[in-house]
């Protein structure tokens, strides 16, 4: 590897921001928990690779005392870490810890993650990975590794970092575009049809089935046409966009002042007022979008959605 990729590989590695942050006292536990975790590593030879990501390894929207620390563990025999919970007692005092399996249908194996939180606030990750699919595990997380990663332990003696360094090496940096006309179509149609059916819930008296549409469902709708106003307004390539991840500081303040009326409490009245928020956000925002970038908007669409609102509120029965 030349000089100038050796450089980039370093940043990518997070090398800058553990440099910064090492005698920070807010990050000490961290460190002496990557201390701790490199001694089990090699002294237990289930273990062939430990990976940091994250925010401890990014070198933008970096750690901070409120960060958890992300870990990547590549073992032999995953499976007696997933099923076994005990041996991350030996990095501190555990208050409570889950497990959370995420199935992955394009593989044979599933992402396995021990979330565990210790007494001294700490909150640590621990990826449960097998190494003999080292290939797939960090084509899987790319994205993420890209941001910033490193390797604390390495049974390889310089495989893992090889084949991290080949990956990134293959990984074309996608540019945040808008959604085409038509994705647009499909989200504000799915919102708009759910307006309507959480009020049928509310007024069968169905009011949780009805939170639930507001509070969950349509959130997830609402996030991707909030990403779409971003992407179609700013673009930031380098920032963290999955599962509204630092949506607060790529977000129109107009947008964010808005989204306190987008969700409702455990009561029929505010869940039916809360709808018609959601028309009118939906509404701006999406004519906004389609002005931005040239698409056709439906106002006619949301008129009829607004007179069968109306026409179910002014119904008392």
């Amino acid at each position: 590897m030349n000089n100038r990729n050796h450089r980039i590989f370093r940043a990518l590695r997070g090398e800058k921001v553990y440099n910064l942050y090492k005698d920070s006292a807010m990050h000490q536990k961290f460190n002496e928990t990557i201390n701790q975790v490199l001694a089990w590593a090699q002294a237990d030879r289930n273990i062939q690779g430990v990976i940091i990501i994250g925010s401890q390894a990014r070198s933008t929207l970096i750690s901070d005392q409120w960060s958890d620390l992300d870990l990547l563990v590549l073992a032999n025999d995953p499976k007696g870490l997933v099923t076994e919970n005990t041996w991350f007692n030996r990095f501190g005092n555990v208050v409570c810890f889950f497990d959370e399996i995420v199935p992955l249908h394009f593989t044979n194996w599933n992402w396995c993650v021990k979330r565990v939180l210790y007494a001294d606030n700490r909150d640590v990750d621990f990826s449960i990975l097998p190494y003999h699919h080292l290939d797939e595990v960090l084509s899987v997380n790319k994205d993420i590794i890209l941001k910033g990663y490193r390797v604390i332990y390495d049974s390889g003696a310089g495989q893992l970092e090889t084949k991290v360094c080949a990956l990134l090496q293959t990984v074309e940096k996608e540019a945040a575009h808008p959604p085409t006309q038509q994705e647009l179509d499909a989200i504000v149609r799915d919102l708009l049809f759910h307006v309507i059916w959480a009020f049928k819930k509310i007024k069968r008296k169905e009011l949780w089935v009805a939170v639930n549409c507001i509070n969950c469902y349509m959130k997830n709708l609402l996030l991707r046409l909030i990403e779409a106003h971003n992407v179609s307004t700013h673009q930031r390539p380098d920032t963290l966009m999955y599962s509204g991840r630092f949506l607060e500081q790529r977000t129109d303040q107009e947008i964010l002042a808005k989204l306190e009326y987008c969700f409702t409490r455990y009561d029929p009245v505010d869940a039916v007022e809360t709808l018609q928020h959601l028309i009118d956000f939906i509404n701006t925002t999406a004519k906004a979008i389609c002005e931005r970038n040239g698409y056709e908007f439906d106002a006619t669409q949301f008129e009829r959605i607004q007179k069968m609102y109306d026409e179910m509120k002014l119904d008392t029965k």
